[in-house]
C-alpha cells in the first residue's frame, strides 16, 4: 500500500461513517427508531436497515457492527429491540445441545435470536428443512417451548373458538404450539387495521390468554405513572396488555441507553419484576 493510500484511509472511513449516518436519516424512519439506532450503534456502524411487516406489525431489522461483531436488532416502531441476533457460541450449553438435536442431519440454521417471554430469555431458531423454514423456541434450560405448526395441525375446537373471537379481524398466517408447565397451548395472531391481538387457546378451545400491544398514552394513568417513575422520561417503551383468566397486567419492555429493561405493572400501578401469578 502506498503512502497516499494510508493517508486516504482515514478519510474514506470517515466518509463511510457519515454516509451510514445519512442513510439512517434518509430512510424516513420513525423518530423513535432513529434515536434508538443511534444509541445502539454508538462506537460502531449501521450497516443496513430493512423495514418489514410481520403479523400486522411494522418492524425494522437493523444490522449494526461493533468491533468485529455484526448482529441484527429487530426494533418496533417505538425503537424497542424486541429481539436480538445471537450466535451459537453465545447460547447456554443446554440450548446448544438441544439445538443440535433439533437440527438433526437435514436441518440448516437460518437465524437465531434472543427475546423475552414472561420476563425470561427465549432463544428462537429459524430452521430450513426440505425447502421450508420453521420456527422453534428454547428456554434457557434447553426445553423447546414453542413450535411453528401448520394450520392443519390446529385442533378443530381451537379453529372454531378462534373464528368466534375474530370480530372482523384477520387470522395471521402462522400458528404456534407452545408448552408451559406441561400444558399445551395453540397460539395465533389476529390482525385488525390498527392493532394485532395474540390469542392462546387450550386444546379444547378455551381461550387462555390475550395479548395486545398498547400505546403508552392509552395505558391507565396509574400504569403510565409507574412506568415514568421507574424509567424517568421514557423514550423507547413497548407496553403489552396481557389478560389471563380475566386477570390483567401490563408487560413493559424499554430501551434505556443500549440496554433493554423488562418489568410488569398491575392496573393499580404496582411494579413487579416477574409476571403476576
Amino acid at each position: 500500500m502506498t503512502r497516499r493510500s494510508y493517508i486516504l484511509v482515514p478519510f474514506l472511513i470517515a466518509a463511510l461513517v457519515a454516509f451510514a449516518a445519512r442513510a439512517v436519516e434518509s430512510t424516513n424512519l420513525p423518530f423513535a427508531v432513529e434515536t434508538a439506532i443511534r444509541d445502539l450503534s454508538k462506537g460502531g456502524s449501521v450497516d443496513d436497515i430493512e423495514p418489514r411487516m410481520e403479523n400486522g406489525e411494522r418492524l425494522f431489522d437493523v444490522e449494526i457492527t461493533r468491533g468485529e461483531v455484526t448482529r441484527v436488532f429487530i426494533l418496533d416502531r417505538e425503537g424497542v429491540p424486541i429481539a436480538t441476533e445471537v450466535f451459537e457460541k453465545e447460547l447456554p450449553a443446554a440450548v446448544q445441545r438441544a439445538l443440535k438435536v433439533e437440527l438433526g442431519t437435514d436441518g440448516k440454521l437460518e437465524s437465531l435470536t434472543r427475546s423475552f417471554d414472561d420476563g425470561k430469555s427465549v432463544f428462537e431458531a429459524e430452521i430450513l428443512r426440505r425447502g421450508r423454514t420453521n420456527v422453534c423456541s428454547f428456554a434457557v434450560n434447553g426445553l423447546v417451548t414453542t413450535r411453528e405448526i401448520s394450520a392443519a395441525a390446529v385442533p378443530k375446537a381451537v379453529r372454531a373458538a378462534l373464528n368466534q373471537h375474530l370480530n372482523d379481524g384477520k387470522i395471521g398466517d402462522k400458528f404456534y404450539q407452545s408448552v408451559e408447565a406441561g400444558t399445551v397451548y395453540f397460539v395465533c395472531a389476529v390482525e385488525y387495521p390498527a392493532k394485532v391481538v395474540w390469542l392462546s387457546f387450550l386444546p379444547g378451545g378455551k381461550l387462555s390468554t390475550r395479548e395486545e400491544k398498547t400505546p403508552l398514552l392509552q395505558a391507565p394513568v396509574e400504569v403510565r405513572t409507574a412506568i415514568t417513575n421507574r424509567l424517568g422520561n421514557p423514550e423507547h417503551v413497548r407496553v403489552t396488555l396481557q389478560v389471563e383468566d380475566r386477570e390483567i397486567h401490563f408487560e413493559v419492555l424499554a430501551l434505556v441507553g443500549d440496554k433493554v429493561q423488562i418489568f410488569f405493572v398491575l392496573p393499580g400501578g404496582k411494579v413487579t419484576l416477574t409476571p403476576p401469578q
